[in-house]
């Protein structure tokens, strides 16, 4: 078999491997879930507030009508209606949470609102509003000013707004998704880096890379492992990617621009990126493990370079348009976090993208040279100690 059939044959391997794995399903899963109800809740909640409000009598029911005029000036979506109940019957739909607040006038004392458990500030400062503008009324009423002339002295002042820099709801949402797809990124990154040290701590284990070794070059069994990995994970990504821009259209939970699909496949593309650089780091913390106990430590530093990369890609996100989100984007395990922010910003640039591409791939090279190297050595080593224990089992 050629070195290019022996990595085929290592990437079917590894895939088959993966998907058996009930813990990769479950965890597939979940994540769909999470992305769903995230979509799916925020639009349960995201409905328009049902006020009833309870009087007693006329001077009651006006009190109720100018409210209602307050809350729909800074809730024009809010559902406001009144009902004429009794008193008993109406602190019986307080206590029940059929009423918000229960109002009742008399001639000689101040109106009376009834609550079930507090009045917040809010609502205590329209209703004092309303009965401010309620006394205007009695007393226009007093002076010969009709009603409609002192409703009309009463409206609300209007304004001409002029904004120079309006915000764009779909820049908006573009920028939330391309956050989104960071945060994916490095989960999965860390994820299949992970999967790539245990696969080869497993294969020591249970001495299945002595019988690979015999038939093909390290660099081939890493190649094959490295990509059959990578693809697992690229293709979940992409099904994450994909439901997540559906449920994202389908709630209209943010709004999006016609660029929605390019900041999906963005980061697709930089997972690829990203992943050829830090798996590099896992396959050397893989080869360092002697059992699986050891990979606490070994993966110690893989772990702190993918957290280091992940607060710099959050700094970055804060201020894409900086010198330091610019230097942040093209380093081999920062830049593919931060790459589709800046692209979702207008801030990225084909010769940024292509200078962070050619230093992962440098760092992918001499990784896997490392990696490759180490391998070798441990693998050595392993097989000396177990040349040994046979040779002194016996002799013994």
């Amino acid at each position: 078999m050629t070195p290019f059939q022996f990595t085929k044959l290592v990437m079917r391997r590894e895939i088959i491997e993966r998907l058996r794995q009930r813990v990769f399903l479950v965890s597939t899963f979940v994540t769909l879930l999470l992305i769903v109800g995230g979509a799916i809740i925020p639009t349960l909640f995201d409905k328009p507030s049902k006020i009833t409000f309870g009087v007693t009598d006329g001077g009651a029911q006006t009190l109720a009508d100018l409210t209602r005029q307050l809350i729909l000036v800074g809730e024009p979506d809010a559902l406001v209606s009144i009902k004429h109940v009794e008193v008993s019957e109406g602190k019986l739909a307080l206590k029940s949470n059929d009423l918000e607040a229960l109002i009742s006038t008399s001639s000689n004392h101040p109106p009376t609102v009834v609550v079930k458990r507090r009045l917040s500030d809010q609502r205590r400062a329209i209703i004092s509003t309303a009965i401010q503008q309620q006394r205007i009324l009695t007393e226009s009423q007093r002076l010969g000013i009709s009603t409609s002339q002192a409703i009309a002295l009463l409206a609300p002042g209007e304004m001409s707004v002029e904004i120079l820099d309006p915000p764009d709801e779909t820049k908006d949402g573009d920028r939330a998704l391309a956050f989104a797809g960071s945060i994916l990124l490095f989960i999965q990154m860390l994820q299949f880096g992970m999967a790539i040290s245990t696969g080869v701590v497993e294969e020591k284990s249970s001495r299945v890379q002595e019988l690979l070794l015999g038939r093909m070059k390290p660099r081939t069994l890493l190649t094959g492992k490295l990509i059959g990995i990578g693809l697992i994970g690229f293709v979940q990504l992409l099904v994450f990617g994909v439901v997540a821009l559906v449920m994202v259209k389908v709630t209209g939970i943010v709004k999006l621009s016609g660029a929605s699909w390019q900041i999906v496949a963005h980061t697709l593309l930089w997972f690829v990126i990203g992943y050829a650089s830090f798996s590099g780091l896992y396959l050397i913390a893989g080869a360092l493990a002697g059992r699986q106990e050891d990979l606490q430590s070994t993966t110690g530093l893989a772990v702190i370079v993918s957290m280091a990369s992940y607060f710099a890609s959050i700094f970055a996100g804060g201020s894409p348009d900086s010198v330091a989100a610019r230097v942040l984007s093209v380093l081999p395990f920062s830049g593919p976090l931060i790459q589709p922010v800046r692209f979702a910003e207008g801030e990225g640039n084909v010769l940024d993208a292509l200078f962070a591409v050619g230093l992962s791939m440098l760092a992918l090279w001499g990784l896997i040279r490392v990696g490759e190297l180490v391998y070798k050595r441990t693998m050595l080593s392993q097989t000396q100690t177990s040349l040994w224990k046979v040779l002194r089992s016996k002799s013994g």
